[in-house]
C-alpha cells in the first residue's frame, strides 16, 4: 500500500460515523462503563461483518516483506519488514521484533518458529510450522493480541507470501488507536448525559412554524405515497411531525433516569415483580405505597395519580394528561415501559391494543425522578404541542381530499 495513513484516515472517518448511533442506544440502555469497555474491545470473532478473508483479499501483495528465499528455503526476514514500514511512513521507534523457535514432538510439522512483533499499541503474533527436507510450511497468526479470536488465522505457504504483513501489522495499531478513542467518545457522552441530567432546565426541540405546515405537510405525504403507492395513515403524518419534541422528551428523561440509575428505588415499575417475573403487588398498591409518597415529597402534591385497567397508570396535573405503560408481557426487561407524554386519546387506554404512535415512547429504563421532572414540565408544553397537532391534521386532510 502506498499510502497506508490516507488509506486509514477515511477508514477511521467511516467508523467515527456510527458512534453518534451507538452512544445513544448504549445510553438508552443504561451501559455500565465496564460493559462499554468490554463491547468497544470485544474480539475479532465477536465483532459483527468480520472475517480473516476479507482481511486477506484487502492485504494481498506480491511478496510479503516479512519472507524471503535462501537456499530454497523460506525464512523471515526482519529487515523486509522494516523497509517495507519505512516506505509506508511508519515510525520504527515503535517497532519491536522478537523471534524464538520450539517443537512439537509426534507432528508432521514439528519445528516451530514463533516472531512477536510489536509496532504502537498493536501485538502481533505468528507462527511457522515446518519439518526438514520439506521447503513450504503452514502459519498461524494472531493480527493482534488483545483482539484475538478463540481460533488463530491459519494459512499456508503461498497464501502467507502474498500477504501484506507491514499493512496489515500498522492497520492493527490503527485499530487499537481507534478503539480507545471510541471507548473514551462513548464515556465523555456518557459522562455529559449524567450531568445533564441534573441540570436539565427545560426541553429544547423545533417544530414547524404555522405557516410551514401545509407545505411540509404535502412534501412528506407525496413523498410517502412515491414510496408507498398509497398516502400514510394520518398517525404517521402526525409522528414525522412531533418527532423533535418526542426526541427532547426522551433524551431528557433518558439523560435523568441515567443519572439516577445506580438508586435501585427510583427505578419506575407499574408492577412491582419477584425474580422470576410474577407480579406481587398491584398498580394501584404501587401508586399508594411508591408513586404517591415520591410525588408528594417533589412539590406534585396537586397531581391525581391512579391506576386505570390492567397495565395503566395515569397522572394528571393543570389540565395535562399523562400515560405510563407496563410492557408486563417482557419479563426479560422487567422495568421496560411506554410513556405517553400526552394523552389526549382514550384509544391509547385499551390495554389490549397496540401501543400507538404518535405519543408512544418506549425505555428500557425509567426513574420516578424522570417522571416528575417531566410532570412539572408538561403544562406548558401540551396546550402548543396539541393546537400543533391540529394544524398538522387539518393540513393532512386538506391534501388527501385534493388529490
Amino acid at each position: 500500500m502506498k499510502d497506508f495513513n490516507k488509506y486509514w484516515e477515511k477508514e477511521a472517518k467511516k467508523r467515527r460515523k456510527s458512534w453518534e448511533d451507538k452512544l445513544a442506544r448504549k445510553i438508552n440502555s443504561h451501559m455500565e462503563a465496564e460493559e462499554i469497555r468490554e463491547d468497544v474491545y470485544k474480539t475479532f470473532d465477536k465483532t459483527q461483518g468480520f472475517s480473516y478473508y476479507k482481511y486477506e483479499v484487502a492485504h494481498f501483495t506480491q511478496k510479503n516483506p516479512l519472507v524471503e528465499w535462501k537456499s530454497g528455503v523460506i525464512h523471515f526476514s526482519e529487515s523486509g519488514l522494516r523497509e517495507a514500514l519505512l516506505q509506508q511512513g511508519a515510525n520504527l521507534d515503535e517497532f519491536k521484533y522478537e523471534v524464538s523457535h520450539s517443537s512439537v514432538k509426534d507432528a508432521l510439522f514439528p519445528n516451530v518458529e514463533i516472531i512477536n512483533i510489536s509496532y504502537g499499541k498493536a501485538i502481533m503474533a505468528i507462527k511457522r510450522f515446518s519439518t526438514e527436507g520439506v521447503p513450504f510450511g503452514f502459519y498461524t497468526i494472531v493480527p493482534t493480541t488483545q483482539l484475538a479470536s478463540k481460533y488463530p488465522w491459519h494459512m499456508e505457504e503461498t497464501r502467507f507470501y502474498t500477504l501484506d504483513i507491514a499493512t496489515l501489522l500498522m492497520e492493527m495499531d490503527g485499530e487499537m488507536n481507534l478503539r480507545e478513542e471510541e471507548l473514551m467518545y462513548y464515556l465523555k457522552g456518557m459522562k455529559l448525559q449524567a450531568i445533564n441530567g441534573l441540570t436539565i432546565d427545560e426541553l429544547e426541540y423545533q417544530l414547524w412554524e404555522d405557516e410551514e405546515i401545509p407545505t411540509k405537510v404535502q412534501t412528506y405525504l407525496m413523498k410517502k405515497k412515491k414510496q408507498l403507492d398509497f398516502f400514510p395513515a394520518i398517525e404517521d403524518m402526525e409522528e414525522f411531525a412531533l418527532r423533535p419534541w418526542m426526541k427532547a422528551v426522551k433524551n431528557a428523561l433518558d439523560a435523568i433516569s441515567h443519572a439516577d440509575r445506580n438508586n435501585k428505588s427510583l427505578i419506575f415499575s407499574v408492577w412491582e415483580k419477584n425474580k422470576w417475573g410474577s407480579i406481587v403487588k398491584s398498580p394501584q398498591e404501587y401508586v399508594e405505597s411508591v408513586l404517591r409518597p415520591y410525588l408528594d415529597s417533589h412539590g406534585l402534591q396537586e397531581a391525581k395519580a391512579y391506576a386505570d385497567g390492567k397495565i395503566n397508570l395515569v397522572i394528571e396535573y393543570k389540565n395535562c394528561r399523562i400515560l405510563l405503560k407496563d410492557h408486563w408481557l417482557n419479563n426479560q426487561t422487567p422495568y421496560q415501559c411506554h410513556l405517553y407524554p400526552i394523552a389526549d386519546d382514550e384509544e391509547f387506554f385499551d390495554s389490549s391494543s397496540n401501543f400507538h404512535e404518535p405519543y408512544d415512547i418506549k425505555f428500557s429504563m425509567l426513574t420516578l425522578s424522570a417522571i416528575a421532572w417531566y410532570i412539572k414540565q408538561a403544562p406548558e408544553y401540551v396546550e402548543y404541542i396539541t393546537r400543533f397537532k391540529k394544524l398538522v391534521q387539518q393540513a393532512y386532510n386538506e391534501v388527501v381530499a385534493k388529490l
